[in-house]
């Protein structure tokens, strides 16, 4: 009669399934949250750099501009600073202009918001009087590294 002992009881292996089980879904669900939130900051953060280099864009080009009419008024066209830039929203510019031995002048506008920086250079005639366009020769937009400004 000692060898008799009683059968396990079929809900011990299920007890353990059963605790097991929601710990499993609770760990695949917290997964699943930490990777659509980490998805998230990625979109957000990408969507905020897409911003910053279009407004970098934007402001380069704004410089260009502002520099035209300092130009056509009889200024020098050199407008801000890299330590004291023009602010125009949340973007920012100075701009940069040289004469060069023939006679054109070389007008250089760094743009930029965030931690992007563009630069945007063109090549351009003087005009004859102060109402007309500058007539310009060659232009191009650079993109700069954090490092290049």
């Amino acid at each position: 009669m000692d060898d008799e002992r009683p059968a396990p009881s079929p809900r011990f292996p299920l007890l353990g399934l059963s605790t097991l089980l929601p710990l499993a879904l609770v760990a695949v669900a917290s997964a699943a949250a930490f990777s659509l939130h980490t998805s998230r900051a990625r979109f957000d953060r990408g969507r905020e750099e897409v911003r910053d280099e279009l407004q970098a864009s934007c402001a380069s080009e704004a410089g260009l501009g502002a520099a035209a009419l300092d130009l056509r008024m009889g200024g020098d066209g050199n407008l801000g600073e890299a330590e004291e830039p023009i602010r125009i929203g949340e973007g920012f510019y100075w701009v940069q202009t040289t004469r060069l031995e023939s006679g054109l002048l070389s007008v250089r506008s760094t743009g930029g918001a965030g931690s992007f920086r563009r630069r945007t250079e063109l090549v351009a005639r003087p005009a004859g009087t102060p109402t007309a366009p500058l007539e310009t020769i060659s232009r191009r937009i650079v993109p700069l590294a954090p490092a290049d400004e």
